[in-house]
């Protein structure tokens, strides 16, 4: 906290962090502080010399990039108990961050990105990572259905760049109304990729179904197609594509967790944190056929059948 009062987040990159990957998501902030103001992310605080990024010499004789972001008040969604109100309002906040980076240009947005939808063939030699015979099966098949279904589309699908993880941990509310969304942190997955795995990616994170009700999985996706629609009309290839970049994020949660915790098992706590919420929701969409998924969003888009 400063002495005004005013509160800061110093991020400073690992020494393996190209300072290009760190003014990537700086410069993301800056056009979206510019393209839409009333979009609620970080704000870049730049040094004396006008610099978002410096490096600095450690102790340890390594060269860091330093950022300095505003710090937003609110609590992760992660933590309060969500409904239809706060999805549908998950999927208009993902509209408006795909409106507010539209045209925004970097050198290292096409990056070599795990994370990204896109590059989900990559996780099919880490398969071996899940144990679970059951987890495995159904994450090896989300990726199958992915080679064969959203692959042979990627050149009809409108590339850019975009957040690229909006999962509860870093989406914001209001800790006096859980019903609004207050804000967006942490662009470090920021990359250059299909516009619609915004979508995906958060909706990802909300098909965990109840019970043994089959509609809900696909209804939570449901909000946030309806929310996102209303600020981005969705493109037909888009619809046809959306179940199989939902469920092959899912695999990729499930796979790359496991995959790192074996590297890192001192921290299997936290790169696992989102491993449980994956297999819900692949279970629970293992249950709808992708032909049903389809005729739904496009039920909820008003376009043909």
């Amino acid at each position: 906290m400063a002495a005004d009062g005013r509160e800061y987040v110093l991020k400073i990159s690992a020494p393996s962090t190209e300072q290009a990957t760190v003014d990537l998501a700086t410069s993301a902030l800056l056009h979206i502080a510019h393209a839409d103001p009333s979009l609620t992310v970080p704000r870049v605080v730049m040094d004396k010399a006008g610099q978002a990024n410096p490096v600095f010499a450690f102790a340890d004789g390594t060269f860091r990039v330093v950022s300095m972001l505003t710090y937003l008040p609110g609590q992760p969604m992660q933590t309060v108990e969500t409904g239809q109100l706060q999805r549908v309002e998950l999927g208009r906040l993902a509209a408006h961050i795909r409106r507010a980076l539209r045209n925004f240009r970097h050198a290292a947005g096409d990056r070599d990105l795990r994370w990204d939808v896109k590059r989900a063939s990559g996780c099919v030699p880490l398969l071996s990572f899940v144990k679970d015979t059951g987890q495995r099966r159904l994450a090896e098949l989300a990726l199958a259905n992915f080679e064969q279904h959203a692959r042979p589309r990627f050149a009809e699908l409108h590339q850019q760049i975009i957040h690229g993880d909006l999962n509860p941990h870093n989406v914001l509310v209001s800790p006096e109304n859980h019903l609004r969304l207050a804000g967006v942190i942490d662009f470090g997955d920021t990359v250059h990729t299909f516009s619609i795995n915004e979508l995906a990616v958060a909706a990802s994170y909300q098909a965990q179904g109840k019970g043994d009700l089959l509609v809900d999985p696909l209804s939570q996706v449901g909000d946030l197609v309806r929310g996102y629609n209303a600020v981005q009309p969705i493109e037909m290839v888009e619809l046809d594509v959306l179940f199989d970049l939902v469920v092959a994020r899912l695999a990729m949660i499930l796979i790359i967790s496991e995959w790192r915790a074996t590297l890192h098992p001192e921290n299997r706590d936290y790169v696992t944190r989102n491993s449980f919420v994956a297999w819900r929701g692949l279970e629970s969409l293992a249950r709808v056929t992708r032909e049903e998924a389809q005729a739904y969003f496009r039920c909820l888009c008003d376009m043909e059948q």
